[in-house]
């Protein structure tokens, strides 16, 4: 039956996170391979199971991910899947987005974006920014956002970047429309028109 399925789903669940907990305290060079599949997993079965976002192996997965992220931070490739897990887990989630800021995930996903930015693969800005987005709509978070500078941040990169173009900069434009700054959102958004219309 499908709740069989469900309820199968969440052990393994909670199976992939008592793994990556496990390992993210080891120091072998292997632990990060099960970090980096472990946010893979979870985003895969989230996506397709989105009544697991509240369960608890998801819930308790938040905190894993953040510690992959602080544990890993030179690793793109888990900076990547981990910004892409938090992205899914909290899309829908309301809880979960606070959860994510109070483990100071706000934090780790810039510091990802940074390191994102010493390479030439551009869809891993545009998870991070996803990332910061999806949180970005959660009234109580966005405030948060602003003091720890990501609008300014980004409007700065926006205007003095002209590697920026695409997706990546739709994506910029679809974080700082967010910004509390009633101004600011309409000057952003017309300079986005106006770049698009350029580029087109």
């Amino acid at each position: 039956s499908a709740a069989a399925i469900e309820k199968e789903k969440e052990i393994f669940l909670c199976l992939t996170v008592e793994a990556m907990k496990a390992e993210a305290m080891k120091t072998h060079s292997n632990s990060w391979i099960v970090a980096l599949h472990g946010c893979q997993c979870l985003t895969n079965i989230c996506k397709r199971s989105p009544s697991l976002l509240r369960s608890q192996p998801v819930v308790n997965g938040i905190p894993v991910i953040i510690s992959c992220m602080k544990i890993f931070q030179d690793n793109v490739a888990i900076q990547s899947e981990a910004c892409a897990a938090l992205s899914v887990i909290c899309i829908n989630s309301s809880p979960n987005k606070e959860r994510v800021n109070e483990m100071d995930g706000i934090n780790r996903i810039k510091y990802a974006y940074d390191l994102f930015s010493t390479t030439p693969c551009v869809s891993n800005k545009i998870r991070a920014c996803t990332a910061l987005t999806t949180l970005a709509v959660h009234p109580n978070i966005l405030g948060d956002i602003e003091d720890k500078g990501i609008f300014a941040k980004f409007e700065t990169l926006l205007k003095h970047d002209p590697t920026i173009t695409g997706e990546l900069r739709e994506a910029i434009l679809d974080l700082l429309i967010l910004a509390p700054d009633e101004d600011n959102r309409k000057l952003i958004f017309r300079d986005g028109a106006r770049e698009g219309e350029t580029c087109g």
